[in-house]
């Protein structure tokens, strides 16, 4: 895609459609369930908002689209128990292997999504049966198959963090960044869910409900015994809370969508409003990001082609996340220059399916954010990287670099090796 329409044009269809995949498949969840269209319409509202929470602006695009493919399985699974078909099991077999080649949660959400329909599902436990055995094999199998790969990224110690940080971390995947500002969507989610809570002995009656509770209770017991880091993965734990919110928004609809059509009608209205005010919240957020991103690439063009360059990132984190950690990355994708912090198997990430020819020495990526990291050996760098580039406030004091290229504020700035001759 980056070579037929270039990086500027890619990036930006493949967001959206990263974006996009979740209200799209959590709405075809909701419309599984039998409920209305108009309920499906709110839902696919909703779900503009859980599609751009944490994950999505914390760069998770494979861990997000996954998400996405398990809520289209899980809907297929409820079909399935209603009137099975070879067709439908066959949808469910190839969507659950594109997923497992994406990211492999999406074939743990499908496990644990095909037990809870065996349990809970309304319907005749021989349909129950028959609709999730072979799904649950299926995912189980691959499950086992990726966790044991050699190269796996879950081959390590694990950490489980404090029962405080647990409790704290419940929030995680719907602060992005500062709490006053998520009040702009907290206050439309909150009214959603009293218009739902209004309608609670109503809906209880309903056992799509309780198949839904059953599904918040077994994510959030996944979130417990899940660790936050294992191996070289990170915010392990956390993952399971995206389809656990999925199953709170699912609770909501099911009671709206039990109450009177003027409540309806109001509750889609909320559901508008929840979007606009979350793009709107997005764009006035990401926008300044957007601008510096976009001065540090036109500065990365005194860069030769093919020259190897060591990113530096010093912006303190923007709300939960480091924005420009991988800012580094553009180097590599507008001037083909080998950076050292591309995900790959060669340093031990999942992405095994990508590897360093020769891979270069580099100090920690966090080293000048975080406390506990080694600063640069300037021997090493003068000997291993052409350019240097900075982003942020830091003196990177190395003799052999001297800086070619600057912000006017002279938070960004490219350093040249002068040794190497362009």
């Amino acid at each position: 895609m980056v070579k037929a329409i270039g990086p500027n044009y890619a990036g930006a269809v493949w967001t959206a459609l990263v974006f996009v995949s979740v209200p799209v498949s959590f709405a075809y969840l909701a419309r599984s369930l039998r409920l209305s269209p108009l309920a499906g319409a709110t839902a696919l509202l909703i779900g503009c908002y859980l599609g751009s929470g944490w994950f999505f602006l914390a760069g998770f695009f494979s861990f997000q689209i996954g998400f996405a493919l398990s809520l289209i399985v899980a809907g297929n699974l409820f079909k399935q128990s209603d009137s099975p078909s070879w067709e439908r099991l066959t949808t469910i077999i190839v969507v659950t292997a594109l997923g497992y080649f994406i990211h492999i949660t999406a074939v743990l959400f499908v496990c644990v999504m095909s037990a809870v329909v065996a349990i809970s599902y309304p319907a005749p436990l021989r349909q129950r049966a028959i609709a999730s055995g072979a799904p649950l094999l299926f995912a189980s199998a691959l499950l086992i198959w990726g966790l044991l790969d050699p190269s796996a990224a879950t081959h390590g110690g694990s950490d489980w963090g404090t029962t405080t940080s647990k409790i704290l971390r419940l929030v995680s995947p719907i602060v992005r960044f500062e709490l006053r500002p998520e009040i702009v969507c907290a206050l439309p989610l909150a009214f959603l869910g009293y218009l739902g809570f209004r309608q609670r002995r109503r809906s209880w009656a309903d056992s799509r409900t309780r198949l839904c509770a059953v599904m918040v209770g077994v994510f959030l017991a996944m979130y417990c015994v899940l660790p936050v880091s294992q191996g070289h993965g990170y915010d392990v734990d956390i993952r399971a809370l995206a389809p656990m919110y999925a199953a709170i928004a699912l609770l909501i609809l099911i009671a709206i969508d039990l109450s009177p059509r003027p409540l309806q009608v109001s509750a889609w209205a909320v559901g508008v409003y929840l979007a606009l005010s979350n793009l709107w919240f997005l764009h006035h957020e990401l926008l300044p990001l957007d601008r510096t991103i976009g001065l540090y690439r036109s500065l990365l063009k005194v860069v030769p082609e093919r020259s190897s360059l060591l990113p530096v990132c010093a912006v303190p984190n923007i709300g939960r996340h480091q924005a420009f950690l991988h800012a580094g990355s553009w180097a590599t994708i507008d001037r083909g220059a080998t950076t050292p912090y591309l995900f790959s198997g060669s340093t031990g990430d999942a992405m095994s399916y990508f590897r360093y020819a020769h891979t270069p020495q580099a100090p920690s990526i966090f080293w000048a954010t975080r406390p506990g990291h080694l600063p640069p050996d300037c021997v090493q760098v003068g000997s291993d990287f052409d350019y240097v580039a900075v982003i942020g406030k830091i003196d990177f004091a190395c003799a052999r670099f001297v800086k070619v290229a600057s912000s006017k504020d002279g938070k960004i700035s490219i350093l040249q090796n002068g040794a190497f001759t362009p």
